[in-house]
């Protein structure tokens, strides 16, 4: 790493390691070396980034969560761009649905052939038309450790109203932050306020028939707190 970062000039921040981290040996071994982040290969249920701590130190595990160009064409056989597209598709609703992390990776020798790299471009074209947030590995990392320093506190106001409180307890202000609220029941005509005049707006998004509703938290100072009334009807068919 460090005789890279002398020859490059350039800041190597994280590893792809050729193996999967399964051992306690390889994770040490990669806090030692100072990397914020690891990217793991292993197909993971778990759709955001995992800080791992041991002691005072810590690195960023991201895990790949869908299925890359190995699965779709060398094991599923699918030659048809079309059916190819429609697989990654399938993922990437998925996981902004779950409000996660879509890792991104294809091989030179399948997805990025003559025959199949058009589908890298489509779905390139579908993932910046829905509410992605695309980013580097580095810009994913430093992001997640910002957000370690966020608390959520959520409160029943009456029948119909929830207050959300998000406070930044980190040293640095936080952007694009994405929060999901359990209403706990279904609901419609959702709205949202703020409890004191002046506090910068969120957006939000919500689907009737829906328990969740997701707030979008930009430029959050540092130390700064701020407290959403959701209010909403109980949905009814």
């Amino acid at each position: 790493k460090l005789q890279l970062e002398k020859i490059t000039g350039v800041s190597v921040d994280g590893i792809y390691p050729s193996v999967n981290v399964s051992s306690e040996n390889i994770l040490q071994t990669f806090i030692a070396s100072d990397y914020k982040y690891f990217i793991s290969d292993s197909l993971d249920d778990r759709s955001v980034p995992k800080t791992i701590k041991r002691r005072d130190e810590k690195i960023i595990s991201m895990s790949r969560t869908v299925r890359d160009d190995y699965d779709v064409i060398r094991d599923f056989n699918l030659t048809e761009r079309d059916f190819q597209f429609y697989s990654y598709q399938e993922d990437v609703d998925r996981i902004a649905f779950e409000s996660g992390l879509y890792l991104f990776k294809i091989h030179l020798d399948y997805q990025c052939s003559q025959q199949n790299i058009s589908v890298v471009r489509d779905l390139i074209h579908d993932i910046k038309s829905k509410d992605y947030w695309i980013a580097t590995a580095s810009e994913i990392a430093d992001w997640s450790d910002k957000k370690e320093f966020v608390e959520l506190r959520t409160q029943k106001r009456g029948s119909s109203r929830v207050a959300v409180t998000i406070t930044n307890y980190g040293s640095f202000n936080i952007n694009y932050l994405v929060v999901d609220v359990d209403l706990n029941q279904k609901a419609e005509k959702v709205s949202l306020d703020t409890e004191i005049i002046g506090t910068k707006k969120a957006k939000y998004k919500h689907k009737d028939g829906s328990q969740l509703v997701f707030l979008l938290i930009d430029e959050l100072s540092a130390g700064e707190s701020r407290t959403y009334y959701i209010d909403y009807n109980k949905y009814n068919l």
